[in-house]
């Protein structure tokens, strides 16, 4: 152990020990407040060691140095429940308001509830037994040394892995730093732009794994507290690793352009790299959020890999037979009607596509996204079916910061459908109405609950 260290130690000890030598003479104010009959039993009842340590304060006021030192919460937890014990009824029924009100605060109102709920003896109630109340008053105490001393230990460990974290990531940052920075010289700003995405990233996460470390959930019992810290750190450490990975892939997503939009950076033509410094600065804050917030790149991935899993209907009907699609015109998941031909027969035959006229068009503020959702439309040609196309309509997020939504109302033509308002529930906070159409028209969708409307014109997507 280096010096520094050495003093750093003893520095924390000095303190601890300040804290119980203080807390110790507080009892001991307690005890010389009792009558010398009193005092008398508790010194001979007490162990010799604290009742040499009581001794010496009642001759000279303080303590030796090494006795001091060797003073702990067992000693002070002795002399606590010695003086309960000796207390007389007066006494006792006085002291149960302060050891309950002082409960109350430190183990905070969910367990102070619990604790009334047992229903404890009532300290002003003549009929109540002494002995019951004195046993529930040693029960309180008994919790309060089991807080104090189990807490010291819980912030022991949370110390040490704030130092390791503290130290991790300031490793992390120099190298990363040092490798951005030294790119410069060697003109390779791809290798300087990976280490700074995953410098951001780990800081991000070391930001949120500090966050969870300064919120407690034990539910007052610091015991719980310190075994889940204990295996806290080995998954603090995989967090600061998680954190580059997403930060590294939430930057290859933004390239791709599968999350577009004024809050995303823009880049330069054929290029990894942000076009200017303010897209520069997109990038590092998105870097950051992607290491802190912990959910955002899987769950961007699993929306990613729904949408591609919903393929178009055109490329299930590529390989089946002319005269049957692989998947029936469908509305809302009911078919509608069973099949292309059936629709044929009951609207005529194909419209020239026209979409004009239409009624819904601006009645949903002719907008495709909005409030961080995105309305879009795939569509194409059925094989074998001469008009007919496949429609595909997807609402999803544009981005992190929409609201969640649970269903959407697509508004279809009034000429196309005599039922045209189809509600649609949530898949993973998207939204797919897959159906068969021979004219274009404009298709509003309102999001609810208290979403926005959206609005697109198939007419813009028509295939040639």
């Amino acid at each position: 152990m280096s010096n520094s260290q050495s003093a750093k130690l003893s520095i924390r000890r000095k303190n601890e020990r300040q804290l119980r030598y203080e807390y110790f003479q507080q009892v001991f104010v307690e005890y010389c407040a009792l009558a010398s009959g009193q005092r008398a039993a508790i010194k001979k009842n007490l162990p010799a060691a604290v009742a040499r340590l009581v001794t010496q304060l009642e001759d000279s006021g303080d303590l030796l140095e090494g006795d001091a030192e060797r003073l702990d919460w067992n000693d002070i937890a002795v002399l606590e429940g010695q003086i309960l014990a000796q207390l007389n009824e007066p006494s006792l029924r006085r002291a149960a308001w302060s050891l309950r009100s002082r409960f109350a605060r430190l183990a905070g109102p969910e367990a102070f509830q619990e604790y009334q709920a047992s229903v404890p003896p009532n300290a002003n109630d003549p009929n109540t037994r002494i002995d019951d109340l004195r046993a529930d008053l040693f029960h309180v105490l008994g919790l309060f040394q089991w807080i104090y001393g189990m807490t010291l230990v819980r912030e022991n460990i949370r110390r040490r892995i704030l130092k390791k974290l503290f130290w991790a990531a300031a490793v992390v940052a120099v190298v990363g730093l040092g490798i951005a920075m030294s790119t410069l010289d060697w003109n390779r700003p791809l290798v300087g732009t990976i280490a700074l995405v995953l410098l951001f990233g780990t800081l991000g996460a070391y930001v949120s794994a500090q966050r969870r470390l300064q919120t407690n959930n034990d539910r007052a019992d610091p015991a719980i507290g310190a075994l889940g810290l204990t295996e806290f750190l080995t998954s603090a450490w995989f967090s600061l690793v998680s954190g580059g990975v997403f930060a590294v892939v939430l930057w290859l997503i933004l390239v791709a352009r599968y999350l577009d939009g004024t809050l995303f950076p823009t880049w330069a033509k054929s290029s990894f790299l942000p076009t200017d410094a303010e897209n520069w600065a997109k990038l590092l804050v998105w870097s950051f959020i992607a290491g802190f917030a912990e959910r955002l790149v899987p769950d961007t991935l699993d929306r990613l890999v729904n949408r591609a899993m919903s393929t178009p209907l055109a490329a299930a009907s590529a390989s089946a037979p002319a005269t049957s699609p692989a998947v029936p015109p469908q509305i809302g998941g009911q078919p509608f009607p069973g099949n292309v031909q059936a629709m044929l027969d009951e609207f005529g035959a194909p419209k020239t596509p026209s979409s004009a006229t239409d009624a819904n068009r601006g009645q949903f503020g002719g907008k495709t996204e909005d409030q961080g959702w995105r309305l879009s439309a795939k569509l194409a040609r059925l094989d074998g079916s001469p008009g007919v196309v496949s429609v595909n309509l997807l609402v999803e997020r544009a981005g992190p910061g929409g609201a969640n939504l649970n269903k959407a109302k697509f508004v279809l033509s009034s000429d196309f459908t005599k039922k045209p308002q189809v509600e649609v529930d949530a898949d993973d906070q998207a939204f797919l109405l897959p159906f068969c159409t021979f004219f274009p028209f404009v298709v509003g969708v309102e999001l609810l609950p208290s979403g926005p409307e959206l609005e697109i014109d198939l007419a813009h997507h028509w295939p040639a």
